[in-house]
């Protein structure tokens, strides 16, 4: 990540990331709050307790814990993965990280809450680059270029004897 230097000399990152927590532990939202943003300044936090809450909010990142009070496990990922559909998820989990099984819900990566300090803002800005390169080489598809493709896509099933959506 690039750095610049303020008026008083001071180097500041060059971009910050806005980082969605969504989290139901107030020690580990303290934590977070004293200890791991103060050390990750290009990381600006919202902090919410609920999926729920975070529909509609906008973000570079999304950390979620694992273990929350009205969902659990791979449904809190699902979940989350539908309300945010296109940005990375990081799960925190007091359990031990599974990596498969949470790719496969939805999640983008995953780190054990005692690492935190160490691993969560590399994985943050590691995902968000990710992202962005990926955008950058999908072109600007058309509305009409999507449906030529469904069309296309049904003819060749239905010469092929697929049928519909097989």
């Amino acid at each position: 990540m690039q750095e610049a230097r303020n008026q008083a000399g001071v180097i500041e990152p060059a971009e910050h990331l806005s980082v969605l927590v969504i989290e139901d532990d107030p020690d580990f939202v303290e934590f977070l709050r004293q200890i791991f943003f103060p050390r990750n300044p290009d990381l600006l936090p919202l902090f919410l307790t609920t999926i729920e809450a975070s529909a509609g909010a906008e973000c570079n990142c999304i950390v979620l814990d694992l273990m929350l009070d009205k969902t659990t496990g791979l449904d809190s990922i699902r979940r989350t993965r539908d309300l945010h559909p296109e940005t990375p998820i990081i799960v925190v989990s007091s359990l031990d990280c599974q990596p498969v099984s949470f790719v496969r819900a939805g999640a983008d990566d995953c780190v054990r809450k005692h690492n935190v300090v160490e691993q969560l803002a590399p994985r943050i800005r590691s995902a968000v680059e990710r992202v962005r390169r990926y955008n950058q080489r999908i072109p600007n598809v058309t509305d009409d270029q999507i449906k030529r493709v469904r069309r296309y896509i049904e003819a060749a099933r239905k010469f092929h004897g697929m049928g519909k959506g097989r």
